[in-house]
């Protein structure tokens, strides 16, 4: 089972007393949420701000909407989804290679007349 999405607003409600000064247990039973969740997103606000206490689930823009409402993978989608794989694997393929022409020409500089 997927972990819920917590909307920023309740995030920020989270932090902004354990950034006052309360304790973050306190702070996680005021808003009914688990300790160690405050705890990253604390952790999280302090290294990264606001960024990075976006969700990063890629449905985040979905959690209102109901689950029954939101589009099923289709056989598109895999064929879709295969396509994207054999691309990014020629990718790695031309990024190897050119780390490896630029690693030679770096190792023997070209002579100047």
């Amino acid at each position: 089972m997927a972990k819920p999405i917590i909307p920023l607003e309740t995030r920020l409600k989270a932090i902004e007393p354990v950034l006052g000064g309360i304790q973050q247990k306190q702070a996680a039973e005021r808003l009914g949420a688990g300790v160690g969740a405050v705890h990253g997103w604390v952790r999280a606000y302090r290294k990264g701000g606001m960024a990075a206490l976006r969700p990063q689930n890629g449905n985040a823009a979905q959690g209102n909407k109901p689950a029954d409402s939101r589009r099923r993978p289709s056989a598109a989608d895999d064929d879709d989804a295969e396509a994207l794989r054999r691309r990014v694997e020629e990718l790695e393929l031309e990024n190897a290679l050119m780390r490896e022409v630029a690693e030679v020409r770096r190792k023997r500089p070209r002579r100047r007349p």
